[in-house]
């Protein structure tokens, strides 16, 4: 595997633990900067918005997690974007404009 591969790997790896991580400092920060608390309870753990981040990166952490791990045993052409080319042919083209045979056509009055 090539190094484009890996870092795309961590950084899909990483993307969860980091918003994981910003809840985690928004908390702290939250903490040290309130001078009354909101009282802890469960309530306040499951809908605070630091908290909902934080679970938000464990959620974001079970997808891209294994993601990356199929990103950084795939080879370099199962990473290629697929281009596609354009039809070029004009009657290719109007075939595919024209209306299949006995397809319903609505005509205003």
């Amino acid at each position: 595997m090539d190094v484009a591969g890996r870092k795309r790997a961590i950084l899909i790896g990483l993307l969860g633990p980091a918003i994981s991580a910003l809840g985690f400092a928004w908390v702290l920060l939250g903490s040290a900067t309130d001078g009354s608390p909101d009282p802890a309870t469960f309530r306040y753990f499951l809908f605070s918005a630091p908290h909902l981040v934080i679970g938000i990166g464990v959620a974001v952490s079970f997808v891209c997690i294994p993601l990356a791990l199929d990103v950084g045993e795939a080879s370099q052409e199962d990473l290629e974007i697929p281009v596609f080319e354009a039809v070029e042919d004009d009657e290719e083209e109007g075939a595919l404009l024209q209306d299949p045979p006995g397809a319903y056509t609505w005509l205003p009055k």
